[in-house]
């Protein structure tokens, strides 16, 4: 009984975190979508910035990627503004 109630909560475990990236991996769907269609940098940025923060917790090199592309936009408009 104390086996069956353990592989219950396992498997209770794995469909909630399946479900979970799931969710993320639509949210970055949608990211990548708005960012393929907008032209501001300003949003370009922004939406770098909301791709990294989802992958923050399980793929730090993934968010350091998209940080740095916000940060690399970010400084490319700041030199056209001068």
């Amino acid at each position: 009984m104390k086996s069956i109630l353990t592989l219950l909560i396992i498997i209770n475990v794995i469909s909630v975190s399946i479900y979970a990236q799931s969710q993320n991996q639509q949210q970055v769907d949608s990211l990548f979508n708005i960012l393929k269609t907008t032209k501001h940098d300003t949003v370009k940025v922004k939406l770098y910035l909301e791709i990294g923060e989802t992958f923050e917790n399980n793929f730090p090199d993934t968010t350091f990627y998209y940080y740095n592309k916000a940060l690399a936009i970010a400084n490319k408009t700041n030199k056209k503004i001068k």
